[in-house]
């Protein structure tokens, strides 16, 4: 499923996209609409010729899109016929932490991206030369949904069709719930803070499963926060991936630093991100090298990485949390006791949480009166003596949503941080660099570590969670009163977690990774002899790509009956009927 960073990247994608072609005047007036059929359909309206080929949607066919039968929706606008489609035009695209908004004028459609479905834009005849004229298994995609415009497609690639459209005449009136905390911080704290009150609310909810799968499951308040994103947000916000969810929302600080982390990592990604995107496009298409695929390892710092690196007193943290782990457990053999306790133990050992402030620099120094949450994670007292380190002006009152909601809160105490306050001498430990630690660079820093992150599974989901640190053995608990073990994971093999690396997966496998550049859609590219790029809009291997430009160069200046029928878009989409008959009298190795 697209998370939090691949939707920031689509929507920059299309904003783009958009800015350009205003800018060349290009017209944005809809054509047509275009999908992939599946099996069902093909067989319900009896298409067997070309049928695995993309063909052009009409309101007659019904087809329908969505996860469940009960919960699909239609492809087509409702109301809306042939004709009348010239009339919307796209004017602007709206971003959504689970899809995408295209502003049409009349209309409005929403995408839910749902499991693998991303976003590319091909030129008119690139489209017409290979992505009409191949199957879907030799473009390697589905088409979703593509838009036809008069000059391009804006098109929306998938693994498996699953995906969810939306058509509306107001954009109060789609399912779009989610909002862009990085601009609204303070509604996200506030939804925040009533959520946590309806789980303690809740009956027969003991809040006893792991925080990070409650998290992934909650799409209204944690919108986009998926696999990969709840791990590095638990990294960043020095957190154990196998805290209950009540040890985590009952404690102001590991709700603060998890908020925190997840305002940060949108901050980077908006404001950073493009910079990564920008120099995979060629030709408008977002087309890749394997190269720019595995830059996106240096904004990971912990999933699907074989080391990472972290700062000195980091790792002293993570040193001492070990140790005292490995010491209740052998103290609870000792004293015959069946289990030890996180919450309450023997106040003479206590698990630190392994937390580095300068993984969340950017939130302790917000612009714009956007609320900083210092005074939860580190306390009053530890906050007012950090500040000055990093040259951070004084807070006004603390009336952020987060803080009121845990200051009314009873049994709640707010100076409880599960911080080793004298392992911060200073906030950051270099302010001059902290900054390269997100994304990482490949240059070293002195003092700093390198640790491995293990990878381990949720044996209830089969989720993979990526952590520094290790799970709690069995001995251990999460609160002494009612006595509620802590979720239960299971350990993986190395060849497994060889096999689920980042690396080994871009360089070994044909299979998508993860982040903004990992997407069956995307272009194939080629460098030819002469340093040009040379780019396919489907799936082909190298020479094929090359001897599609040569093709091309040769072909430029005839005009075939194929590509007259093009140009006049207008006619075109009188004689397109519903399938691509008149495009197919080439490549008929597909009509099986």
């Amino acid at each position: 499923m697209p998370e939090l960073c691949e939707c920031i990247s689509h929507y920059l994608f299309v904003r783009d996209m958009l800015n350009h072609k205003n800018a060349e005047h290009a017209d944005t007036h809809l054509c047509g609409i275009w999908a992939d059929w599946t099996q069902d359909e093909i067989k319900e309206h009896s298409v067997y010729k070309y049928r695995f080929r993309v063909k052009r949607v009409t309101p007659k066919q019904h087809l329908l899109r969505g996860a469940g039968r009960t919960r699909k929706s239609p492809l087509w606008p409702v109301g809306w016929s042939t004709g009348n489609l010239t009339l919307l035009s796209l004017q602007d695209v709206q971003f959504s932490p689970r899809g995408i908004v295209l502003d049409f004028g009349l209309l409005y459609f929403y995408l839910a991206f749902l499991t693998h479905t991303s976003v590319q834009c091909v030129a008119r005849n690139k489209w017409m030369d290979e992505i009409a004229t191949s199957s879907q298994r030799d473009r390697g995609f589905h088409i979703a949904i593509a838009f036809e415009f008069h000059e391009f497609f804006l098109i929306f690639p998938s693994n498996d069709l699953l995906f969810q459209p939306y058509w509306a005449s107001d954009r109060s009136l789609l399912p779009v719930k989610s909002f862009n905390i990085h601009i609204q911080y303070c509604k996200f704290l506030s939804d925040v803070a009533r959520w946590i009150d309806k789980r303690k609310q809740k009956k027969n909810c003991l809040r006893n499963g792991l925080a990070c799968e409650v998290i992934r499951e909650e799409e209204e308040v944690w919108g986009g926060v998926g696999v990969y994103t709840v791990c590095e947000l638990f990294f960043d916000a020095g957190l154990s991936l196998f805290l209950t969810e009540k040890e985590v929302f009952d404690c102001p600080s590991r709700t603060a630093r998890l908020c925190e982390a997840l305002w940060c990592y949108v901050h980077r990604s908006w404001t950073g991100l493009w910079g990564l995107v920008r120099p995979a496009l060629h030709d408008g298409m977002l087309a890749p090298t394997l190269d720019q695929r595995l830059r996106y390892l240096n904004w990971l710092h912990v999933f699907a990485k074989d080391r990472t690196r972290v700062p000195q007193r980091m790792g002293e943290l993570l040193d001492r949390y070990l140790h005292s782990m490995r010491f209740l457990d052998i103290q609870c053999v000792q004293n015959r006791r069946k289990h030890w306790y996180r919450e309450g133990r023997i106040a003479s050992v206590t698990l630190f949480d392994v937390f580095e402030p300068a993984f969340l620099e950017e939130a302790f120094d917000k612009a714009g009166g956007v609320p900083n949450l210092g005074h939860l994670i580190f306390g009053e007292a530890n906050w007012r003596r950090l500040r000055p380190s990093a040259s951070i002006p004084e807070d006004a009152v603390n009336m952020d949503p987060l803080t009121l909601f845990y200051q009314m809160q009873p049994g709640i105490d707010l100076s409880q941080t599960h911080l080793k306050p004298d392992h911060y001498s200073m906030l950051l430990p270099d302010h001059e660099r902290a900054r390269t630690l997100f994304p990482a660079q490949q240059h070293s820093r002195t003092g700093d570590r390198y640790l491995c992150p293990e990878l381990y599974r949720v044996k209830a989901s089969n989720k993979q969670l990526w952590s520094i640190s290790p799970p709690y053995s069995d001995r251990s608990l999460a609160i002494q009163a009612n006595k509620i073990s802590s979720a239960l994971v299971r350990n993986v093999t190395e060849d497994e977690k060889r096999k689920l690396l980042f690396r080994y997966k871009v360089t070994k496998t044909r299979l998508a990774a993860v982040g903004p550049l990992e997407y069956c859609g995307n272009a194939s590219i080629a460098l030819t002899p002469h340093r040009e790029f040379c780019v396919s809009a489907i799936r082909k291997p190298r020479a094929l790509v090359l001897q599609g430009k040569q093709k091309r160069t040769t072909s430029s200046e005839s005009t075939t009956p194929l590509k007259r029928q093009y140009l006049s878009a207008d006619k075109a989409i009188v004689a397109a009927g519903n399938n691509l008959d008149y495009l197919c009298d080439r490549d008929k190795s597909h009509l099986t």
